[in-house]
């Protein structure tokens, strides 16, 4: 527990709005602990110490958190609301403002028929009607329930998520208050009564400056009696809804549905020569690998708490049965056909990590590559399929094959949503590397030769790794300012099995109320409509200080999901705001994000590399807007210049799911980094 480090930086001027939990037992004073404040070694940090210095929970023991701690509970409880809200949950009867509709009984009357728990994608132009009088309706006449309070007496008409649906008789519990009148009359009269104390209404408006989910959904719709609007719009999309179901909403159909999505969706192509992908259920394929088959194919990754999946009724799906599951799939067997088969698809996977062990390589297993290039001596067409726990080394069998495709851990739903993607049927294989796959020099590819390739690989046998001096060369930064050779970049994956590549042009740079927004246009001719992923990468002025490994050459600062249709542009477009375009300046006596003064340069493309390649991305130059001053953009929690925090749109989600547990599994290490830049001066990103 750290004052300076979790409430100053991570919550107060990055704006962090979750919880901070403590490591398994990471409350337990150790021996070098003689003397800190609230810690007596062998003994457990002072519980008032430890919620003051910003530690919300305790895992697991609760030692320190025992009995309970009055300090900043009313704070911890509104981090663990939001905790709850932002994953699709909801706690105390308050409802998810992402979830807008319930399942019904009159609708679904067995819940146990799989066919009635199915969700449903509302048509453009469809409202339903509902046709349980007096559900959520009152007699109190129109108005909303405002989930979300603003500072002072002027809640409802600066109320940022407005609930029409909730009703007036369950718009009770901490927080809530209801509001008289149309949310668009502009001026709605707050009603008294169980709306929660003005206290916690000023906290929640000073951390939550900005509701985490954007424009409520409902802001623009009309409470009407006796019908009620059930248009479903995330970031102003339909989305397919799945009904409740309590405790069995974990193997709904509807939910197993939207996993196997996910997995298809977010898996990358990475090659498909002669377009092999995607497969035909008229194909003869034949099924070969240790993962094909398996009846525990690998889903999930390990822990010292790991006890497989909570939900074990719901068996785990191979890539044999996943196939089968299909429309029209063929019922394959493993390890059996090879000779008749035109094209052979070989599923497997690597080692993976565990608490307390790291991967001892990169690269798949050596009787995994000995089968691989066995069967790609037969002439055959053969597809290599990774369920993959991170990156990895490639290059000693890649190419020999036509076809390669990786997913990430992808739970129960596993060789089901991997059968989509490698069938395009339904959801279309669409995702992007969240990290760079590094290439060896050799194809013998030697121990020496892959710590040779690898961010730091020179330094893990003395230990060196320990010791962080990368500073900001992180990840694809490092590969950039090294000029490293790779494989496969970060961020990258073919556009519509590679049926096409999309061409980005026209970028430009616009600014308006110390907004920046970059536009390009996206265009290709090829015979299929995909879903391409363009990323926006930015070069800051040289005007930072620091040394190189303080300032990367190229920083990602956004992307999206944007489907093409052949020979039709398309803009992708993103906004930065000031914070987007500074840099953390921990140099003695400042600490703070500092807007970069100077030209930047902005490039917009398929991936890290291609992005900032002349031909292939598109880029253009501007002015930051930077305030006048000293340009500090954030000192303090409340201060008015920090930006909104913005969720990605639904449909790029999947693209860089294990960039998002990279980014959390980072914050571990926020205060190590912080302290060394403390004492080196420089700047951050």
């Amino acid at each position: 527990a750290n004052d300076d480090i979790l409430n100053k930086h991570l919550k107060e001027t990055m704006g962090f709005k979750g919880i901070v939990m403590s490591d398994w037992d990471a409350t337990h004073c150790q021996a070098e602990a003689k003397g800190s404040g609230g810690c007596s070694a062998g003994s457990y940090i002072d519980n008032d110490f430890a919620a003051d210095a910003g530690l919300d929970l305790e895992m697991p023991s609760c030692m320190t958190f025992s009995g309970g701690v009055s300090k900043r509970a009313e704070e911890k409880e509104t981090r663990l609301h939001w905790t709850f809200l932002v994953q699709g949950r909801s706690i105390d009867g308050m409802p998810n403002p992402r979830v807008y509709a319930k399942h019904k009984d009159k609708h679904h009357k067995d819940s146990s028929d799989s066919a009635g728990l199915r969700g449903r994608r509302l048509e453009d132009d469809e409202e339903q009607d509902d046709d349980d009088e007096g559900d959520d309706e009152d007699d109190d006449g129109e108005g909303f329930c405002c989930w979300w309070p603003q500072k002072g007496d002027d809640i409802c008409s600066a109320c940022q998520n407005q609930d029409v649906k909730v009703g007036h008789k369950k718009c009770t519990g901490r927080g809530a208050t209801w509001c008289k009148g149309s949310s668009s009359s502009g001026a709605p009269q707050k009603e008294s009564g169980d709306s929660g104390k003005k206290d916690s209404q000023d906290w929640l408006s000073g951390v939550y400056k900005s509701n985490p989910f954007g424009k409520s959904s409902a802001g623009s719709a009309k409470s009407v009696k006796g019908k009620k609007q059930k248009h479903v719009k995330l970031y102003g999309k339909k989305v397919e809804l799945c009904p409740h179901v309590g405790k069995d909403n974990y193997k709904s159909p509807c939910k197993l549905d939207l996993a196997a999505r996910i997995t298809a969706e977010s898996t990358a192509v990475l090659k498909n020569s002669h377009g092999v992908l995607p497969l035909s259920t008229k194909d003869k394929v034949a099924l070969v690998g240790s993962e094909a088959c398996s009846s525990s194919p690998l889903a999930q990754a390990g822990g010292s708490g790991w006890n497989g999946f909570a939900c074990n009724s719901v068996a785990k799906i191979n890539l044999r049965d996943g196939i089968a599951g299909l429309e029209d799939g063929p019922r394959l067997h493993c390890d059996s056909g090879v000779e008749d088969a035109d094209i052979i698809v070989v599923m497997v996977s690597p080692e993976k990590a565990c608490e307390g062990r790291d991967r001892s390589t990169l690269q798949l297993r050596e009787k995994d590559v000995e089968l691989i290039k066995e069967h790609a001596a037969t002439g055959k067409k053969v597809v290599v399929a990774i369920n993959a726990p991170g990156p990895m080394i490639t290059s000693t069998w890649d190419s020999y094959v036509s076809a390669i495709v990786v997913s990430w851990l992808p739970g129960q739903q596993n060789g089901r949503g991997i059968a989509m993607a490698l069938y395009n049927e339904n959801h279309e294989a669409s995702g992007r590397l969240p990290f760079t796959f590094p290439k060896c020099s050799t194809e013998e590819c030697t121990e020496e030769d892959e710590l040779a390739s690898v961010a730091l690989g020179d330094q893990i046998k003395d230990k060196q790794v320990r010791i962080f001096k990368e500073k900001a060369l992180i990840g694809y930064r490092w590969y950039h300012a090294k000029k490293r050779d790779v494989s496969f970049p970060f961020g990258f994956g073919l556009f519509a099995y590679g049926s096409a590549e999309v061409e980005y042009s026209d970028a430009n740079a616009t600014t308006s109320g110390g907004i920046v927004t970059i536009t390009a246009q996206m265009q290709h001719s090829g015979p299929r409509a995909g879903h391409e992923v363009p990323q926006l990468y930015l070069s800051f002025p040289s005007s930072i200080p620091g040394d190189a490994e303080s300032k990367p050459e190229w920083v990602l600062k956004g992307f999206a999901k944007k489907r093409i249709e052949p020979n039709s542009p398309v803009e992708a477009s993103f906004d930065l705001s000031q914070r987007d375009l500074s840099y953390w300046d921990d140099a003695p006596g400042k600490s703070m994000w500092v807007c970069a003064k100077g030209t930047f340069r902005a490039c917009v493309g398929s991936n890290a590399r291609d992005a900032v390649l002349e031909g292939k991305g598109s880029c253009t130059t501007f002015e930051a807007p930077c305030a006048t001053g000293n340009h500090v953009l954030v000192v303090k929690k409340d201060d008015s210049a920090v930006p909104r925090q913005r969720l990605p749109s639904m449909a790029a989600w999947p693209v860089f799911a294990a960039a998002a547990v990279a980014s959390l599994l980072a914050v571990a290490g926020l205060g190590a980094a912080l302290r060394r830049r403390q004492r080196q001066g420089g700047g951050a990103f």
